[in-house]
């Protein structure tokens, strides 16, 4: 829709601008934002998970915090911009519906990548769609399966 164009539009500008290319060939990101992060007390201290992700990344202050939390958004931001830069994000979203719609069709393990893509080639992303594909391919599966036992009674 337009209005998701623009808000895209409006968050690619300020990807852009967060993000710079040094003249020693680096991508160079910066960002800055208030946060109100602490490292003692709060969910720190009663949450066991919360002090082991703290050890793990050798966070001591709240500043480091602050920093691995900045590096996460700039992360996420260079995400972003190779998403639009390559298959896109409408793509990649459409091919994660797509697999949704096929498993809620009733499809299962190898099942669920084909109706998926079938489904994206068409450009029709619909559950009825999925649930027709499947039909059509558990009929080739049995026709093949009556094909194969068929053959092997000829053996005896």
């Amino acid at each position: 829709t337009p209005r998701i164009r623009s808000r895209m539009k409006e968050e690619i500008g300020r990807a852009k601008k967060a993000l710079a290319l040094a003249e020693e060939g680096n991508l160079v990101g910066r960002l800055e934002m208030p946060m109100a992060v602490g490292t003692v007390g709060g969910a720190t201290r009663s949450h066991p998970t919360a002090r082991v992700a703290l050890k793990i990344m050798g966070v001591q202050t709240a500043r480091e915090l602050a920093e691995v939390m900045a590096a996460v958004g700039l992360a996420q931001n260079l995400a972003a911009l190779r998403a639009l830069a390559t298959e896109g994000i409408q793509k990649g979203h459409m091919a994660l519906h797509a697999r949704q719609v096929a498993i809620a069709a009733g499809a299962r393990g190898d099942e669920i990548e084909r109706v998926a893509r079938r489904m994206v080639a068409e450009g029709v992303v619909r559950l009825d769609r999925a649930e027709e594909i499947l039909r059509e391919q558990k009929g080739k599966e049995q026709g093949n399966r009556v094909a194969g036992e068929r053959g092997n009674k000829g053996d005896e």
